[in-house]
């Protein structure tokens, strides 16, 4: 598999995406006319904490109904798996360099294997978040060659079973640009491009690229030896609850993400090894920004992200993405990913106009806040029972309380305080929040210098 393709990958921290969830996304896979979806939560203690356990055989029920769903649309799926226990202690392969023999090996050609006749022929190994990732300084000419090894013979084997299957790689060192790479991280790379052309996956010039451009690859294809697959984490949102204490098991703030990833530039599209849209924790939001992202795919000149995104949500949401789109505006973009500051929406004007105490300012900050008080019950009115409603609705209380709040400090009612520290409460992300603090102090009108 020289080229992964277009596509979805499941590869974000947090509770795993559904069965449901999974089918219906590589359903949309193919009616949007990509090709990929790729298995990897971090979340499965199968994947990664217990990678050499045989799955059980509800498993591989739901694996063969993902693969009969992707063959019926022309779908890819590709079965991700994290062996990082190979590599520490006995199981040193840096200084063994030999695989014959090794029991947990032959468990992960054996996981591997189960899923072929559940009509998986795609697989992916990931070395990724490892010490190795961690601790750049320890990566290595011989450590890159020693996951090749793996790649290698784990894909030599698997072709015993099945002459078609093929297999991608996630590198333990997957961000940076090549000039930018320390020298132990490039010549890891080079030590793993240097067994066979297995495809590898890339982030670009950060874990979250603002922008990946064409002169990027080519430098990357330049120093490496191979063109990159780009792992694209324009709408991840796992970093926030894993920053915040979710591992720890505290309340934790998120946020929602729903792009357009607007993130990697026509080039790349067109030459990398396949790009993979890395998926934020709500499945309905990214359908949205996957679909936004066929669109640029099959007319990269003329791209509208804004327009791309409205139909992407009308996609996922049907009747309520009106409702969602004025959601969507006011969470913003990837804090992390967003590629440059783009033109401020009307609430942004209106919130700065009035806090500047422009003539008639207030008038028009209140008709923009009008719809969004209410939006939580819009929300519920036009989703109803929908899978979709339970992804936004953490976020659209949160709006709807910030909205009723700034309204009433607006308007000089008393229960503005109130209502903004009872938003303040709700962990969830948004454009309002900012304003929140001021409001709660009686502040939010105060000239500012």
């Amino acid at each position: 598999m020289n080229r992964l393709g277009h596509g979805v990958v499941e590869g974000f921290y947090g509770r795993p995406w559904s069965l449901e969830a999974r089918l219906r996304m590589v359903r949309t896979i193919g009616e949007l006319g990509l090709d990929t979806y790729a298995y990897a939560p971090k979340g499965d203690p199968l994947h990664r904490q217990r990678w050499w356990e045989p799955l059980p055989v509800e498993e591989l029920r739901a694996f063969g109904q993902l693969g009969d769903v992707a063959a019926a649309y022309g779908a890819r799926l590709v079965y991700g798996v994290a062996p990082q226990r190979l590599f520490g202690g006995k199981q040193n392969l840096r200084a063994r360099g030999d695989l014959a023999g090794d029991e947990r090996f032959d468990a992960l050609v054996g996981r591997c294997a189960s899923l072929l006749a559940r009509g998986v022929r795609a697989f992916m190994l990931l070395f990724d978040d490892t010490w190795t990732t961690v601790l750049p300084f320890l990566a290595s000419f011989d450590a890159g060659q020693a996951h090749a090894r793996v790649a290698a013979l784990a894909l030599e084997r698997l072709r015993e079973h099945d002459p078609g299957v093929s297999l991608a790689v996630v590198p333990a060192i997957y961000s940076g640009r090549a000039a930018e790479l320390s020298r132990g991280a490039l010549a890891y790379l080079r030590g793993l491009a240097s067994l066979t052309p297995i495809p590898i996956a890339w982030t670009g010039p950060k874990i979250f690229s603002s922008y990946v451009s064409g002169a990027d690859l080519e430098a990357f294809r330049e120093h490496v030896g191979v063109t990159p697959w780009i792992w694209n984490n324009a709408i991840a949102n796992d970093w926030l609850p894993v920053a915040t204490g979710e591992p720890l098991g505290r309340a934790t703030r998120q946020r929602l993400c729903f792009g357009p990833a607007t993130n990697i530039s026509p080039e790349v599209h067109a030459r990398a090894a396949g790009v993979l849209l890395n998926g934020a924790r709500e499945p309905r939001v990214t359908e949205a920004a996957l679909a936004a992202m066929a669109e640029e795919i099959r007319a990269p000149t003329s791209y509208e992200p804004a327009a791309a995104l409205e139909r992407g949500l009308a996609r996922a949401y049907g009747a309520g993405a009106g409702a969602v789109a004025r959601l969507a505006s006011v969470v913003g973009g990837h804090p992390l990913a967003a590629p440059r500051p783009g033109v401020p929406s009307s609430l942004e004007e209106a919130l700065r106009a009035a806090r500047s105490g422009a003539h008639g300012a207030r008038a028009v900050l209140e008709a923009a806040l009008a719809p969004l008080a209410r939006i939580d019950e819009d929300l519920a009115h036009d989703l109803g029972e929908s899978a979709g409603l339970a992804e936004l609705a953490p976020t659209a209380r949160k709006v709807s309380l910030g909205a009723r709040a700034l309204l009433a400090a607006v308007r000089s009612e008393e229960r503005a305080s109130a209502l903004a520290r009872e938003a303040m409460t709700v962990g969830w992300s948004t454009g309002l929040d900012e304003h929140l603090a001021d409001v709660a102090r009686g502040r939010f009108l105060a000239r500012r210098a």
